[in-house]
């Protein structure tokens, strides 16, 4: 029961220590779902604000996308 509590805390919170490119590392996939599914940036802005309470910019998450997507 601990566990799960701890799980869930972790999985909705985000590490104070962390860099927005890692946080959103880690969020990728949801990051390329919606951006695949043709979400906006700026949705997809909103969806991690309200989501995991990360705030980043459009312009943050616009070049973490195109960076992501070079690297493939």
């Amino acid at each position: 029961m601990l566990e799960n509590k701890l799980l869930e805390f972790m999985e909705k919170e985000i590490p104070s220590k962390k860099s927005k490119i890692e946080i959103l590392q880690n969020k990728k996939e949801e990051i390329f779902e919606l951006h695949n599914s043709g979400y906006a940036i700026q949705q997809i802005v909103e969806y991690l604000k309200i989501s995991y309470h990360l705030v980043t910019s459009r312009q943050t998450l616009s070049n973490f996308i195109r960076k992501e997507l070079e690297n493939e």
